[in-house]
């Protein structure tokens, strides 16, 4: 519970930290005493013209933003927050493949040995709605053949 975030999250993170201190740096501020509202507005505009999406900036501004309230609440910045309203970014549904396009790539795998497993793969996706990495971590004690149930868990895991 009070682990930290997860690998992933760490080097998602990381990449969006590394690139807003670049953008620091070409404007010769040092330290987040220096950053504030307008560098955060500077910044978002930045991403804008390089043509990040929406939803890529919001997230990068939600976590500059929480950092900079963590450095407030542990006593690392003297100063006013940031008061910066975020405007939530609308994303677009996952695509979902139709039933003709699962099975054309079940028969594309079945018709080469070597990507048969790919194809118990789309099989496993496509029936239970997983994500990849949910399918790609369950263990025997997940599946209950008496109950036809899947029990899956979260980086957390199970209760």
């Amino acid at each position: 519970v009070t682990g930290g975030a997860k690998k992933s999250t760490q080097k998602r993170y990381r990449a969006i930290l590394d690139k807003f201190l670049a953008f620091l740096k070409k404007r010769g501020i040092t330290d987040w005493h220096g950053v504030d509202k307008q560098v955060l507005e500077d910044y978002s505009a930045d991403l804008s013209d390089r043509d990040y999406s929406a939803k890529t900036i919001y997230g990068e501004l939600n976590l500059l933003k929480t950092t900079i309230k963590w450095l407030r609440e542990s006593g690392h910045l003297n100063r006013q927050p940031i008061n910066m309203k975020l405007k939530k970014a609308e994303s677009q549904r996952p695509y979902c493949y139709t039933q003709e396009q699962v099975t054309a790539m079940i028969d594309h795998c079945k018709q080469r040995p070597e990507l048969m497993w790919i194809g118990n793969a789309i099989v496993g996706l496509a029936c239970t709605g997983m994500r990849i990495e949910e399918l790609a971590s369950l263990k025997w004690s997940d599946i209950s053949f008496d109950n036809l149930t899947l029990t899956i868990c979260d980086e957390t895991g199970c209760a």
